[in-house]
């Protein structure tokens, strides 16, 4: 068995990285095998914020179909629409 949720040197998991990056299939495919869709980096971001963030609509989607919710909060109490509207994506943001 594999960890899918080691950190790598900046302290995402790869799930974070493939929510960052809008890697939806990536995404299912980490999550298939058990990546946790919750957990969060030194900041306290999750993987839904880092979409948020981004700006990746189709992985906002998915990653609220796994479960994320719009509830969580950072260490500084930024929820995920805090970080759609700091990106300023407003698709995310109407969703």
């Amino acid at each position: 068995m594999v960890n899918v949720d080691v950190l790598d040197k900046m302290g995402f998991t790869p799930l974070m990285v493939a929510a960052q990056k809008g890697f939806t299939s990536l995404a299912d495919i980490l999550v298939k095998h058990g990546a946790d869709i919750n957990k969060r980096d030194n900041s306290g971001k999750n993987s839904l914020m880092q979409a948020c963030y981004s700006g990746h609509l189709d992985m906002v989607k998915y990653l609220r179909n796994c479960g994320s919710t719009w509830q969580s909060l950072d260490t500084d109490g930024c929820s995920p629409l805090h970080w759609a509207v700091d990106g300023e994506h407003l698709p995310v943001i109407t969703f």
